[in-house]
């Protein structure tokens, strides 16, 4: 019975003592996905337009834009009604 008593004893101590280990692992990924992320979230920051160049894209686009337009409205011009 003693001997019974002295292997449970061993057994707990080895089970919280994976507990905790469990713990830290889990403690050490989230650290990990944590910077991970931060890492990510940097990157793309760095990749997001200036204003300047966010300017410059918006003035192309009202080029385009404008240019678009008049074509259109040529195209339209030199339709001749079909009788």
């Amino acid at each position: 019975m003693h001997v019974l008593r002295i292997e449970q004893g061993i057994i707990d101590e080895r089970e919280q003592r994976a507990q905790q280990l469990a713990k830290q692992v889990a403690a050490a990924n989230m650290a990990q996905v944590k910077e991970m992320l931060a890492a990510d979230v940097d990157t793309l920051r760095a990749k997001l337009p200036g204003k300047a160049e966010a300017a410059a894209e918006h003035a192309l686009d009202m080029k385009y834009l404008r240019e678009r337009q008049q074509t259109l409205a040529h195209d339209l011009s030199n339709l001749s009604p079909q009788s």
